[in-house]
């Protein structure tokens, strides 16, 4: 399995930590005080083939790792293997959108609804051939 790497970013109760995964080679899923991690970041919302794209640093990127055809969409087929089993210990893993500059936005309602109904089927419960994390489903 390969070893996803969390960085600490807050702590959002007095019993719940959060990790964003992605940024070093450091394992913190066998951490009982340890609850959420954030996949850090979608930092692009309308990429090539009108498809979002994430960059986790040295985890996956769209420049180390293979792209989904016609976008910059990375296959992190191995990361899904492990936000499956840090859900299987009971750990929340979730999508962190925007980035670290957060300047991304949507230019109508339609355009917010069909990038709602893009994350719902890329990398939450819906369908689609650009699953990046394979048949893993993120909680959020």
């Amino acid at each position: 399995m390969s070893r996803v790497g969390c960085v600490l970013v807050a702590l959002l109760a007095s019993v719940h930590l959060s990790m964003v995964l992605g940024y070093d080679n450091s394992r913190y899923d066998n951490d009982d005080a340890i609850d959420v991690f954030p996949l850090a970041f979608l930092n692009v919302f309308f990429g090539p083939g009108n498809v979002p794209s994430i960059n986790l640093a040295n985890t996956c990127n769209p420049t180390d790792n293979a792209t989904f055809a016609g976008t910059d969409l990375p296959n992190c087929a191995s990361v899904g293997t492990d936000i499956k089993t840090c859900q299987a210990k009971g750990k929340i893993v979730t999508l962190s959108i925007g980035g670290a500059t957060g300047s991304v936005g949507f230019t109508s309602d339609s355009q917010a609804q069909t990038f709602a109904d893009t994350i719902w089927n890329v990398f939450l419960g819906g369908s689609s051939s650009t699953r990046p994390f394979g048949d893993a489903v993120l909680d959020g």
